[in-house]
């Protein structure tokens, strides 16, 4: 069962441990933020480039859904 990302509040991906499909979303990315969060993929590449180019991570309150 796909969840949503608590970070986005939009995108969904599927915990591990759970059989994907093949139209099933990705597995999730592991949060910079406080390193046990899952979020997707797309947010997990933001928080990457937001690393890469020196920019402070959202913080956990400022999300959509919080985690």
């Amino acid at each position: 069962m796909a969840q949503t990302c608590p970070r986005c509040g939009v995108e969904e991906f599927t915990p591990y441990g759970e059989k994907r499909g093949p139209d099933d979303p990705m597995p999730p990315a592991l949060s910079r933020v406080d390193n046990k969060t899952h979020i997707c993929s797309a947010c997990g590449t933001d928080e990457a480039m937001r690393d890469f180019t020196g920019q402070g991570p959202i913080p956990l309150d400022e999300w959509p859904i919080g985690s």
